[in-house]
This record gives C-alpha cells, sequence and structure tokens, in this order.
C-alpha cells in the first residue's frame, strides 16, 4: 500500500532530470523529463494529482516496483521502506538506505533536485493559512478545505476511502481566508472565504456540480476577521463574523432569501477577536463560540430567542484556533489548538464537561494550528489539524495517524 505521494518535482540544478516508474509489469515508464531549472506539479499535466512512492518491503519486490530518478549520468531509486521513503544514490535497494534527505514519515511531498543535482524532500503541506475547515453534506462523505497561494484546496473522503487532492480556481482577487463551509440540506454545501479585496467569496456545491464564485459584501463600515457557518434547519443557515471593532455579526439565509447583515454586539465584559466556530446540535438549536479579549471562549446560542452571553472558559493554554461538530442529538464539541501545540476540547452532552480535555498532539511533532472537526454519521467524528512539519494529522476515536497523502 502507498503512503507517500510526490505531488510537485523541482529541477535546481543544471542537468536534466528523468523520472521513471518501473511498475509490476517489469517495465520502464517515462513519467517526465525536466530541463535544467525547470518544475513540473503533476496536478497540471496529469490525470492523477500526485505520484505514489511504492512501497518497497524486500529486494525482490523493488525489482519490480520503484521510481528510478536519473540526474544527468546520476542514478537514483526512490523507494517506501519501513515507514520512510527511500533514496538510495546507487539505484539499489538496501534495507540499510537512509531516509530521503529533507523528509520523514509519509505522507505528500515536493520532490526537489537541488543545484548540486542531490534530491531531497519538503512536506506538501494542505494548507499555508491558518485556516482549515470541512463539512459532511450527505451520510459517509466528508471533505476538507485550506487555502494554499490564494486558492481552495479540497481533499474528499467518500464512503472508505479518500480522493486526491483538487484545486479550485481562485477569484481574480485571491483568497487569503478565513474559511467556513455550511450545508443546508443533503447534497448541498457552500464555502466561504475572505477575498483579498476583503469581500466574502461563495462557492457552492449543488448535487453534481459547482457553482461560480458569487461575491457578498462585508457589513458597512466593518472588516470581518474571522467566519463562521452553521445551518440549523432545511435551507436555513447563517454566516458569522467577528468584526475589527470586537462585535459579533450575523448574515442569514432563508430557503431563497439572503437578509441583511446584523450587528449582534459582544460581551459586556470583553471584545471579542476571534476566531469563532458554530454548530447545531438540535433542530432549531444552535449556538456560536467566539474567543474574547480576556482569552475565554465566549457562547451565545439560539433557541426561541437569542441567549445572553456565556463565558465557558478556556483550556490551560491560550488557544489559537476554533472549531466544533456534532456527532449525536444534543452532544458536540468546541476544541482548539493552543499556544502549546496541543489540541483542546471541551464537551456537551445534556451538561457540560466539567473542564477543558487535553487531546495532546501527534508523537513526532507539536500542531501549527489549522483544525477543523467533522461528524460524517451518527456517533463518528473525527478531528484534522496540520502539524508544525506541514503535515496533516487526523484524530479519530484517540489516535493520532497521517492523513492520506494524495
Amino acid at each position: 500500500m502507498n503512503h507517500t505521494f510526490i505531488h510537485s518535482i523541482q529541477n535546481q540544478s543544471p542537468e536534466t532530470v528523468q523520472i521513471m516508474v518501473l511498475n509490476e509489469g517489469n517495465s520502464l515508464s517515462y513519467d517526465a523529463i525536466l530541463a535544467a531549472g525547470q518544475s513540473i506539479c503533476y496536478s497540471d499535466i496529469f490525470d492523477a494529482a500526485s505520484l505514489p512512492v511504492p512501497y518497497v518491503a524486500s529486494a525482490s519486490t523493488f525489482k519490480q516496483l520503484h521510481i528510478e530518478l536519473r540526474v544527468g549520468k546520476s542514478t537514483y531509486a526512490l523507494y517506501e521502506h519501513e515507514n520512510q521513503v527511500r533514496c538510495n544514490h546507487q539505484g539499489l535497494f538496501s534495507a540499510d538506505t537512509p531516509p530521503l534527505a529533507g523528509y520523514s514519515g509519509h505522507g505528500a511531498m515536493d520532490l526537489i533536485i537541488d543545484c548540486d543535482g542531490i534530491p531531497y524532500g519538503e512536506v506538501n503541506a494542505f494548507s499555508d493559512s491558518t485556516e482549515l475547515t470541512s463539512i459532511s453534506w450527505i451520510l459517509s462523505q466528508y471533505a476538507l478545505y485550506g487555502l494554499k497561494k490564494g486558492k481552495l484546496n479540497q481533499k474528499s473522503f467518500v464512503i472508505a476511502d479518500w480522493k486526491d487532492q483538487e484545486a479550485f480556481e481562485q477569484p481574480a482577487c485571491g483568497l487569503k481566508g478565513p474559511i467556513v463551509a455550511v450545508s443546508w440540506a443533503a447534497g448541498r454545501y457552500a464555502i466561504y472565504a475572505l477575498g483579498n479585496d476583503n469581500q466574502i467569496y461563495e462557492k457552492c456545491w449543488l448535487t453534481s456540480y459547482w457553482s461560480n464564485w458569487a461575491i457578498y459584501t462585508q457589513p458597512t463600515g466593518v472588516n470581518l476577521r474571522h467566519l463562521s457557518a452553521v445551518s440549523w434547519c432545511l435551507s436555513q443557515y447563517a454566516i458569522h463574523g467577528v468584526g475589527d471593532n470586537g462585535n459579533l455579526y450575523g448574515k442569514t439565509f432563508n430557503i431563497t432569501t439572503w437578509k441583511d447583515w446584523e450587528n449582534m454586539g459582544r460581551p459586556t465584559s470583553c471584545r471579542l477577536k476571534g476566531p469563532l466556530t458554530s454548530v447545531c446540535w438540535t433542530p432549531l438549536r444552535y449556538g456560536i463560540y467566539a474567543l474574547g479579549d480576556d482569552g475565554n471562549v465566549w457562547m451565545k446560542w439560539k433557541g426561541l430567542f437569542w441567549s445572553e452571553w456565556k463565558d465557558i472558559g478556556s483550556p490551560v493554554a491560550p488557544l489559537k484556533t476554533l472549531t466544533s461538530t456534532s456527532w449525536l442529538d444534543r452532544a458536540y464539541t468546541i476544541a482548539g489548538v493552543a499556544e502549546d501545540g496541543k489540541l483542546y476540547a471541551r464537551n456537551y452532552h445534556y451538561a457540560w464537561d466539567k473542564n477543558w480535555n487535553d487531546l495532546g498532539h501527534p508523537p513526532e511533532c507539536k500542531l501549527a494550528g489549522p483544525v477543523t472537526a467533522v461528524s460524517w454519521c451518527l456517533g463518528k467524528y473525527a478531528f484534522y489539524a496540520q502539524g508544525v512539519n506541514g503535515v496533516m494529522y487526523q484524530l479519530f476515536e484517540g489516535k493520532w495517524s497521517v492523513v492520506d497523502g494524495r
């Protein structure tokens, strides 16, 4: 099984580089030829978004399956062995071959040939911003979204398998984030992202096709710094944001019509600074959670009427990001990555947990900040967070793992 995938190749050397894959039919296929100084991105020139690095268990397997990398007159062999990408400078298999320089573990990778013709690897991060969001629009189907170089990046999970990453064409101005997602009916959902022109851009999945980007203005005289979105019943949902004046703003969609932005105020004892998240835990009941400048998370929820602001505290370390998801009726979690690189969560199931729970971080690194939570069926949910090493991790049922790197 392949665990590592090459998304791009950058040839910084003065030599011609050839990438060849020895496949199971015992024949070489020329995947790419790069002139000096040339770079390629697999998603731009091939149907597949990435090149799998073959997993090699033994010398006999190596003879049938590996990547041959030719840099001028030098030949290297690339393969995965014991959860590491190996680079053998003699073009051979050896259990003692060291890992590829610059890259550890497995996932998504960029392969770089340096100016001296030496290969090394770098993590191909899913997102280069602090923003990450997710959405489930139908049973057992969901997707992660991040921003990279101003474009919206998508990675979907369908029933039992991850799909290739996909980058969407950006609006002319480019996107800077934040980004949020909301599903208001089965098979339908929307992504909202802040553009470099400070307008809010919307892209909708409508059962079988994507809409074009649409534009929504911000509240008059206010710049929103953070966004969230939530649906509380069929065809009704809202976007919320924290303004640069410390207030909460909301814009509601009802069946076919958008309402104007509403100033929803702030707690009496502090200003809101964000981030924020919102979640519906039972039909017609939802809450908004935002970080105040006092370091605590503040809640405002709606049933028949809006509640007053309530302080639900904070973990031992200051929070950098927030996310939420509901996995059962009246059961949901509010979570975030803190300054100490750990994930913390406080759960509600008819009553709040007494304290924030320390969920830790992956064994190999701390978390950078981008985090999202998603539930794809009753009783099942997971957290997705990017590490300081750029790798995307999943926390599911108490276990950290690397997200498929395709």
